[in-house]
């Protein structure tokens, strides 16, 4: 037997707009929940900082305070972690989530766009390019150094880990020789690079790493079909927008049915406005393509959402319904002219102009 999913509502927030959608939220937010447990349970050895009490989720931490720099910078980049995990908190959350706001979108992709910059591998802000000194080469007897060596992403390379044990009496453990390098390539994968940047797994834990986390969010945002709730409807102004709104099937067969009722035209011969607006504004318009949407988008600006558009309301002025109705067909009743009787005239309807008359008249 095939489980049924279980959709929740949600709504979304675009500046003056208001749209609902339907969603899995179950399967939406299970890569961040997974993704949040798996860091928060992975601390001391297992990360290679036995030193602290810190997990791997503690040390993610840092990502939002690096400063902005030129070609990379992004609001994400000024924002420290409680602001970009309470955003996260809030989109991944049932109770939370039910309400999402461009902001809150705008500010996923700017992580995204800072996750990106950090993940390259000549960033100094990707994890596999943190630096630090190796002992290379060392006196056997008394354990002096003689070279020093860069290694990139981990600490806890083979040869520092011999030379603290048999010199600094410590009681270290080699980690895997993948979590670091001798390159700044970002060809180190340490806990905090698989973290954010894993696609396979963090430390062999089934988990994407932060940034994929991210963008499967972007995206399932991105292809949920928006519904624009009634309070919120798309207003069809300004020259052109009505032979343009009148592509979309939906509409034009309304006007169509308006411009063939003769009980659209008000005993004075003109277009009733009053009546289309009442059953323009409380009806829902299907949207069924990208064309159809993209017809909307031409005429409200506001409306540049990668989202495909289930269904709108409409408003309009006075003038553009009357405008669309002629050009959906409505035509202005004919005027009769009244009819004239053809008359004989006799000689009692013929005016008298001789000069007798007209004095007569004078005097």
């Amino acid at each position: 037997m095939v489980k049924s999913i279980k959709k929740d509502t949600v709504t979304f927030t675009f500046g003056k707009y208001k749209a609902t959608a339907q969603r899995d939220f179950e399967t939406f937010s299970e890569g961040y929940a997974v993704w949040n447990k798996t860091c928060g349970g992975l601390k001391g050895s297992a990360i290679g900082v036995s030193k602290t009490k810190k997990s791997l989720l503690d040390l993610v931490q840092g990502i939002g305070r690096e400063g902005r720099s030129t070609g990379t910078s992004s609001p994400a980049n000024s924002m420290g972690w409680n602001d970009i995990g309470r955003l996260l908190q809030q989109i991944f959350s049932m109770r939370a989530g039910r309400e999402i706001k461009q902001e809150q979108l705008d500010l996923l992709k700017n992580l995204d766009i800072m996750l990106e910059n950090h993940s390259k591998p000549n960033s100094p802000a990707n994890p596999a390019n943190i630096k630090f000194e190796e002992p290379f080469s060392w006196n056997r007897e008394t354990g002096k150094v003689r070279e020093r060596r860069d290694v990139f992403g981990h600490y806890l390379t083979d040869d520092y880990v011999e030379y603290r044990n048999e010199f600094k009496d410590a009681n270290l453990t080699a980690v895997d020789s993948e979590w670091y390098s001798y390159q700044d390539d970002g060809s180190a994968k340490p806990p905090m690079w698989q973290a954010l940047f894993s696609t396979s797994g963090i430390l062999g834990k089934e988990s994407k790493g932060l940034h994929q986390v991210v963008k499967d969010a972007i995206s399932h945002f991105d292809g949920l079909e928006l519904s624009f709730r009634k309070e919120t409807p798309i207003p069809i102004e300004g020259r052109g927008s009505g032979a343009a709104a009148l592509k979309i099937p939906e509409i034009k067969s309304m006007f169509t049915a308006f411009s063939r009722d003769s009980s659209f035209t008000t005993p004075a011969g003109n277009f009733s406005t009053t009546k289309a607006k009442t059953i323009i504004t409380r009806t829902p318009i299907n949207i069924a393509n990208k064309q159809q949407a993209n017809v909307l988008r031409s005429i409200e600006s506001d409306l540049k959402i990668p989202n495909d558009i289930e269904e709108v309301y409409i408003t309009m002025s006075r003038r553009q319904m009357k405008n669309m109705a002629v050009l959906a067909g409505w035509k202005p009743p004919v005027k009769e002219e009244p009819k004239t009787e053809d008359t004989v005239r006799t000689s009692a309807d013929i005016e008298h102009t001789d000069w007798k008359t007209i004095m007569k008249v004078n005097v």
